[in-house]
């Protein structure tokens, strides 16, 4: 018997090597904002692991509207989808990763599918998730129906004694 009821991965860079992608559409926020591309220093300094409207506010130079954060960052996303979407041959999980995600679900055998990588951002999420990011609480209230059927469905795969009734109440307190 499993002594866990949940296992959470990270998925940019460890399930999904899109870092290039990323950079590719910074790159293009930035040719856009400064009318040039950015560093190497500056990636890894300014850009790695940091929240899309902070980059954009430091690619504004620290003086930047709400509005423009959001259309940047919103932007860059888009941008990053294309990129994603239009290199086929890198759009994968990692290699071992479903052999991994069966074994986790002891036997269950789980159907991997490349092409519903759900990009949370084609359904309007965005200023949800910066308001989030911003206020640093999790309100799920603005989010996209087929982002908390997502959030219902992962809570009740991880422990499916709460019932989808009581997800579905959370989630709408949310």
């Amino acid at each position: 018997m499993n002594k866990y009821k949940g296992v959470i991965f990270d998925f940019n860079g460890t399930l999904f090597f899109d870092n290039p992608k990323h950079i590719l559409a910074w790159s293009k926020i930035s040719q856009d904002i400064r009318h040039h591309g950015i560093d190497e220093e500056e990636l890894h300094e300014h850009i790695n692991g940091v929240p899309n409207n902070k980059v954009v506010e430091y690619m504004f130079g620290g003086k930047c509207d709400p509005s423009e954060m959001e259309k940047y960052s919103q932007l860059k996303e888009e941008y990053y989808r294309q990129f994603c979407k239009e290199d086929q041959a890198t759009f994968h999980l990692v290699k071992g990763a479903e052999e991994y995600f069966d074994y986790l679900a002891l036997g269950i055998k789980a159907i991997w599918n490349d092409e519903k990588l759900y990009f949370l951002l084609e359904n309007g999420d965005l200023p949800a998730i910066i308001e989030n990011q911003r206020l640093s609480k999790l309100k799920l209230r603005n989010m996209s129906n087929t982002y908390r059927e997502n959030i219902a469905f992962l809570v009740n795969d991880i422990d499916k004694d709460i019932g989808e009734k009581k997800i579905k109440s959370i989630i709408k307190e949310l």
